[in-house]
């Protein structure tokens, strides 16, 4: 793990599935903030200005039924700056029903139950390395809030 601490913005409907990757993400040290995918598929949430506001380095993405919207509505976020700059983990019920739709080899998907360890693995993976001597600065760095 890097010196600095890394942020996951876990992304679900389900708010008792939210609070166990949150404690999980948590204890393997990373910073967790957490959405509502429905208050941001509604419109009631801005999803974009969430994740500016909390600049995650990986986003861990609910993908649950109907799929097909569901992912439309992945596809238009990914296209967003703030979205796009963050790794990607996709979780959904189910796993081979969603990479026959749609061909997502090169995405992390993880069916669910969850295996926590292989969640936690697939979060680690998805984080963007740190620029070059981010290190030494990252004690002088600000902290992130949800």
């Amino acid at each position: 793990m890097p010196s600095s601490p890394r942020v996951v913005a876990v992304l679900d409907s389900d708010p008792d599935t939210v609070e166990i990757l949150k404690t999980i993400l948590e204890l393997d040290g990373f910073v967790v903030v957490t959405g509502d995918l429905n208050q941001f598929r509604l419109g009631k949430e801005d999803l974009f200005a969430f994740l500016e506001r909390t600049q995650p380095h990986v986003i861990l993405y609910d993908l649950g039924l109907p799929y097909e919207s569901n992912w439309h509505y992945l596809e238009t976020a990914r296209v967003n700056p703030a979205f796009a700059r963050a790794g990607l983990v996709i979780t959904t019920t189910n796993h081979e029903v969603v990479q026959r739709l749609f061909g997502v080899d090169a995405l992390e998907i993880l069916g669910k139950p969850y295996d926590l360890g292989l969640l936690v693995a697939a979060v680690k993976a998805a984080c963007p390395p740190e620029p070059p001597g981010a290190e030494a600065a990252s004690g002088s760095t600000g902290s992130r809030s949800s």
